[in-house]
């Protein structure tokens, strides 16, 4: 089995190091990064861009214009009709709030703006083992999980809907949790403290 953080998985995804556009949740199993980015996977061959991270800490929504901070600048970050914005789907500056965090992709300006190509909000890769199944209903399942491989350290809960993609490119209702079973979660971190699946990719 192959362990990704969040940072290193998104460093990956979005940055496209050299020989590492792919990783294995499974062994003996590739799961392509771009085929859960879905159209926001950055070029190795641009150049000139800056890798944004941090807080988001004001947003305009009628300028496009937002800013974020992380522990060592501020970013003031310009979005276009051409970026890509993802907040657990493709979407719009209008779904961004105070305090999401994000990674990104821009072109920085003389004047220190970044136009924004691709922004992440929110998202999320971790390792997780089913303690106990809080709802189960044909269009949405509620997971109380533990930490696996590390990482988080306290349970939290886990939602899958009818959106949620299992071990395939296309959404799946086959995926019958059960308790003690152990998948790979890509998603979205929620205001309440719980995470909503995107992506799954079993162990069993």
């Amino acid at each position: 089995m192959s362990k990704i953080s969040r940072r290193r998985f998104l460093e990956q995804a979005v940055v496209g190091v050299v020989g590492v556009s792919t990783f294995a949740p499974l062994a003996g199993k590739q799961i392509s990064v771009e085929s859960f980015l879905k159209g926001g996977a950055y070029n190795q061959e641009d150049s000139g861009d800056d890798f944004i991270q941090g807080v988001v800490v004001d947003v305009d929504v009628n300028s496009g214009v937002f800013k974020s901070k992380d522990d060592r600048r501020s970013h003031v970050v310009q979005v276009t009709p051409d970026t890509y914005l993802w907040k657990g789907k493709v979407t719009t500056l209008a779904d961004v709030q105070l305090g999401d965090f994000l990674y990104g992709i821009g072109t920085p300006t003389e004047d220190g703006m970044i136009f924004a190509e691709k922004l992440w909000f929110n998202i999320v890769s971790f390792y997780a083992q089913v303690d106990s199944i809080l709802e189960k209903a044909p269009d949405k399942v509620r997971l109380h999980v533990i930490p696996a491989g590390g990482g988080r350290e306290t349970p939290f809960i886990v939602v899958k809907d009818k959106d949620t993609i299992v071990n395939s490119e296309s959404p799946s209702d086959s995926y019958d949790p059960e308790v003690g079973h152990t998948f790979q979660v890509i998603g979205l971190a929620l205001r309440d403290g719980s995470f909503k699946a995107t992506r799954i990719w079993t162990m069993q």
